[in-house]
């Protein structure tokens, strides 16, 4: 009996799908790794960094009097202004369109991000030691020596109100509307205000100076860190504390979710920890080796980053105390920052330099997007991009074999092949006796398209030959 040209083809076809079935969709991943994108030299200490939501630009005041802002794209800042002391606290809109300033000559500069002409600047009565600024940039907060708080709207370098504290005012921080504004002192102290009135809403006095305070994006959350030791937590209706946690050392640095869901804390006994605003109990905490100088949480709540006395950075996800990864700056990590959804960082150093991370990781393979193009040269939007079965970042991190070799060691087995079969991927000498399951979903699904484009291609000859031949008759 003849078979028709279609039945040929239905069976090839039947063939293809049958034999891609015995290679199963199956890829080795990997940890996350770090892509420092960049470095910059102020050639003096880095005191202050800031990034806007979108991780788009970043803003760095140095103690060589330069407030600079970068784009993420280079290291060559956009422009930098020269002021008369040292930068000491910066802060950018969440748009990145604004940027305030305030430096140890008691002044408080406004910048659009389109010219390094301030927009004006204010003097305060004593050094500006932090600066804050509302999502849009319209309300900037300004907190001086002089112990007061400076609150002005982007249109005039007048200050809408001030109100004087019992000493320093040593940290600050306002709602993402710029409603409500809450400032740590070193007279113990914590105000809470809405903007409306220099007037505070309430005052809560801890066991010491107040080093930290921040507050979530809709100003229902306060996180307080304090020389007493301990985290405060408050709802802004009230100044009791919904509670408190006592670490074993200053607590130099907090952060909190644009949720007010979680609070991070950076202490002097040398722990980071994560708490859930529904418990004083640490969710975890991890011990870096030294103290903490700076922490921050990503808006969304899933990435945090910290940095310590002893030259390192950290960066981890909330699920886990394990860092997803390190680096060593050499020297003290006094600053960090961390764009909205933890794609992009920040950290400023004693060793006069910002570095800048990129943490976006479009492919899900291990590897950030900037590492993968830059480094690995893989592709960015490809978990697999020889198709051997092993993610990019699998290769990189775990089996060292090439992320761009399909068959690293030219043994004639894929990479994936002998990683499931357990020979070495990187020795030509070892590899599988029998013939295992591939471990890899490349070949599989390359076999189908390529089965499919080799079947067409024979049938259209077919065809061709049939009605030549048929010409002839």
């Amino acid at each position: 009996m003849k078979l028709r040209t279609w039945n040929y083809f239905v069976i090839f076809f039947i063939f293809i799908v049958f034999f891609s079935f015995i290679f199963p969709i199956k890829i080795c991943n990997a940890v996350p790794t770090k892509t420092l994108n960049w470095i910059y030299n102020t050639y003096n200490d880095v005191w202050s960094v800031a990034i806007s939501g979108d991780g788009q630009y970043i803003v760095v005041g140095s103690n060589n009097h330069d407030l600079y802002l970068f784009n993420k794209t280079s290291s060559i800042p956009v422009w930098n202004y020269t002021t008369d002391s040292d930068v000491n606290s910066v802060a950018i809109s969440n748009d990145g369109q604004y940027i305030v300033g305030g430096n140890y000559k008691n002044k408080v500069y406004l910048f659009n991000r389109s010219s390094s002409t301030p927009i004006w600047s204010y003097s305060a009565g004593g050094y500006i030691e932090t600066v804050a600024i509302s999502d849009d940039g319209m309300y900037i907060v300004a907190g001086s020596r002089d112990n007061k708080t400076y609150l002005f709207n982007k249109s005039s370098s007048v200050p809408m109100w001030n109100h004087t504290a019992g000493d320093y005012v040593w940290s600050l921080a306002i709602s993402g509307d710029g409603e409500y504004i809450i400032v740590g002192s070193s007279d113990h102290k914590i105000y809470f205000f809405n903007r409306t009135s220099p007037v505070p809403m309430w005052t809560y006095t801890t066991g010491d100076w107040i080093y930290s305070v921040a507050i979530s994006n809709d100003g229902s959350y306060i996180a307080v860190g304090s020389r007493d030791h301990k985290v405060y937590l408050f709802n802004r209706n009230s100044s009791t504390p919904i509670w408190t946690y006592t670490t074993g050392g200053y607590v130099w640095s907090v952060s909190i979710s644009g949720d007010g869901q979680y609070v991070v804390a950076g202490s002097s006994d040398y722990k980071i920890y994560l708490f859930n605003r529904a418990s004083p109990t640490p969710t975890w905490s991890y011990n870096t080796g030294a103290g903490l100088l700076s922490v921050a949480i990503s808006r969304n709540g899933q990435y945090l980053v910290a940095g310590n006395r002893n030259s390192m950075f950290y960066l981890f996800n909330r699920a886990s105390s394990t860092p997803l990864w390190y680096y060593s700056a050499g020297i003290y990590v006094r600053t960090v920052a961390i764009s909205n959804n933890g794609d992009y960082i920040i950290t400023g150093n004693s060793n006069y330099r910002a570095y800048f991370f990129d943490n976006k990781d479009t492919d899900d393979d291990g590897l950030s997007d900037g590492y993968e193009t830059f480094n690995s040269n893989t592709n960015p939007n490809i978990v697999d991009t020889d198709g051997d079965g092993l993610s990019d970042g699998y290769e990189i991190i775990n089996s060292t074999t090439d992320p761009n070799k399909f068959d690293t060691d030219n043994d004639g087995y894929s990479d994936g092949t002998e990683v499931n079969a357990g020979t070495d991927p990187l020795d030509s000498n070892s590899y599988p006796t029998t013939s295992p399951t591939v471990y890899f979903p490349g070949f599989g699904v390359y076999f189908i398209l390529a089965s499919i484009v080799i079947t067409v291609i024979i049938l259209i000859a077919y065809l061709i030959r049939k009605k030549h031949k048929n010409t002839q008759k």
